[in-house]
């Protein structure tokens, strides 16, 4: 390589070695953040991947375009815990970007609604017994059998948490425990009455973000992923966005903007008999 021009010589032709712009944005910028947020990255070369890590490790490209040798792989990360997010992006012809960086800590900002911490529920009443009395079952019933729990109507069910305090940004999360094509088990924010903004999966092949009014349905966000048993997802609304995140992979699965909605408390959904159960359910201020 020519010391003073940066090209490779080779015969009599020379070919300019390239490198990605490294102007990579993180969206939100570094700083306190609530739990969890997803972070966007933009700024790279058309068709470029992006590649992350949250380890301390430094990502990469596997130089193509179509892959990371070290790193996940898109255009989000979902911050949960104080972590340093580095990113690279890369192309096929292209060399790997300089790495960008961003510091994330959990606001302390927010007050938490079950007296400083976020509500939480087990389910261990037992088999067959309804939600305990922090629960207030607005339509349809639910049954647990502990630790899980199961929607028993032959349409939606919709249950909010009633012991807490909550803000109109807030989240519903749990683990999902066993999936049955046709009946869903799901998450639900903003419940008010027979509204709310509720996650319909069935672990098989559906889902969908739906907001519900009272009578009818309207999707406001499909995804192609669907839930799968043992992992934990949160359900989140902030302002008008809404999103679907799976927490143990820390990805973003789905994500819309709807303002119909505000205020209510995070809680449950279901949908037609059993089959699909989640457990370990948590309700937070977002």
């Amino acid at each position: 390589m020519h010391p003073a021009l940066g090209q490779w010589t080779i015969g009599t032709s020379t070919q300019a070695e390239k490198n990605q712009d490294t102007g990579i944005t993180f969206t939100p910028a570094a700083g306190a953040v609530s739990n969890p947020t997803t972070v966007t990255f933009s700024g790279a070369i058309a068709g470029s991947i992006y590649c992350s890590t949250q380890d301390g490790s430094t990502p990469a490209t596997n130089l193509i375009g179509t892959a990371c040798n070290n790193g996940s792989l898109g255009t989000t990360t979902s911050i949960t815990t104080a972590v340093t997010v580095k990113v690279v992006s890369g192309k096929l012809g292209d060399m790997d970007s300089a790495v960008g960086s961003a510091a994330y800590t959990i606001s302390s900002g927010i007050t938490q609604p079950c007296s400083g911490s976020p509500c939480v529920d087990n389910f261990n009443t037992g088999y067959g017994v309804l939600l305990s009395a922090n629960w207030t079952t607005t339509l349809g019933v639910f049954n647990s059998y502990g630790p899980n729990v199961y929607g028993l109507s032959g349409e939606l069910s919709l249950a909010y948490y009633n012991a807490g305090t909550f803000t109109s940004n807030q989240g519903s999360c749990a683990e999902f425990t066993t999936s049955s094509s046709g009946s869903s088990i799901g998450y639900a924010v903003r419940v008010q009455g027979t509204s709310a903004y509720f996650w319909y999966n069935d672990g098989v092949s559906a889902s969908v973000i739906f907001y519900y009014n009272g009578s009818s349905y309207t999707s406001i966000g499909a995804g192609t992923a669907t839930a799968i048993v043992g992992d934990t997802y949160c359900l989140n609304a902030v302002g008008s966005t809404i999103t679907l995140i799976n927490t143990t992979t820390s990805t973003t699965l789905i994500t819309d903007t709807d303002s119909t909605l505000t205020g209510g408390a995070p809680g449950l959904s279901g949908y037609e008999n059993g089959g699909s159960t989640l457990a370990a359910w948590a309700g937070y201020n977002r």
